[in-house]
């Protein structure tokens, strides 16, 4: 490694000292999914569309890593110290409809099955998440401030 930041990196690897989740952003009605039991952990429900909007905006390699690096200054911790992992929205994930050939000409399946497609919706938003994750000396503080960093997250660039 040949940068302070990846040597400590690869050393909490080494030793097991990985980050852990401590603010999990999930669907409106799916909070339910994430297991924040005995963990200092907050799930906070946000609307769909800015749950896309955020996760839109965290694609971008480099713009996650400004964003760590700006939430590690503001709570006085070491670049590296905060990650942010954001699944693509479910548009990229859910198929297009499928022709299905018949005998008697075919079908589109999610056109003729309404029931999968909300099906496949539903499956997406119960394990869609965000999630902020932090070194584990610093995980039970940052899960405190959990609606304070939300906040600078949708208002952040």
């Amino acid at each position: 490694a040949t940068s302070d930041l990846a040597r400590d990196l690869a050393s909490r690897l080494a030793w097991r000292q990985l980050h852990n989740a401590f603010l999990t952003l999930k669907p409106r009605g799916y909070g339910f999914a994430e297991n924040a039991s005995g963990k200092d952990l907050t799930v906070i429900e946000r609307p769909l569309d800015e749950l896309r909007s955020l996760a839109q905006k965290f694609q971008a390699p480099e713009t996650v890593r400004q964003l760590e690096n700006s939430l590690a200054d503001k709570y006085r911790l070491p670049a590296g110290s905060i990650l942010v992992a954001a699944m693509p929205y479910y548009t990229k994930l859910i198929p297009k409809d499928l022709r299905i050939a018949t005998s008697q000409g075919g079908f589109w399946l999610l056109e003729a099955d309404g029931d999968h497609l909300r099906s496949l919706r539903s499956d997406y938003q119960r394990t869609f998440a965000i999630r902020v994750l932090a070194v584990p000396e610093a995980r039970k503080r940052l899960a405190a401030k959990a609606d304070e960093i939300l906040a600078f997250m949708l208002e952040w660039q």
